[in-house]
């Protein structure tokens, strides 16, 4: 079982390196947009990103080290994160390396399929005062 410090400092490596930061951005942003609006209670973070991380193309959590070429090893003792090799953009799905989407159309994608209700909110849901 990991620690969290041990997590926290894995995460920030392989944040370092991660060349999909643009998309962590937009679904960041997405995120905070629709948690301001209803609330953490009304949009979970687990429930959000199990219906973003396949319409921006997010790798999954379970193939994520395998891919970006991590593995966690013990070494002396200790658990390690090491880097095996960087991957070859070229050898992943397009739908992997680029997006088109923008903060709005995640947004508006969710409120479509149900993830969060606007009823009775007033105002424009990206630019409430």
């Amino acid at each position: 079982m990991l620690q969290q410090k041990d997590i926290s400092g894995y995460l920030t490596q392989a944040w370092k390196e991660d060349p999909f930061k643009a998309k962590w951005t937009i679904v960041a942003k997405s995120y905070s947009v629709i948690r301001d609006r209803v609330g953490k209670a009304k949009a979970p973070l687990n429930g959000f990103l199990k219906v973003v991380s396949p319409l921006i193309g997010l790798i999954s959590p379970d193939d994520y080290l395998a891919m970006m070429g991590w593995s966690l090893t013990q070494y002396q003792g200790e658990k390690r994160l090491v880097r095996n090799f960087k991957p070859d953009m070229t050898d992943f799905d397009i739908h992997l390396c680029t997006t088109n989407l923008s903060v709005e159309d995640i947004v508006l994608h969710c409120r479509q399929i149900g993830f969060f209700s606007d009823e009775g909110k007033t105002g424009n849901i990206f630019f409430s005062c």
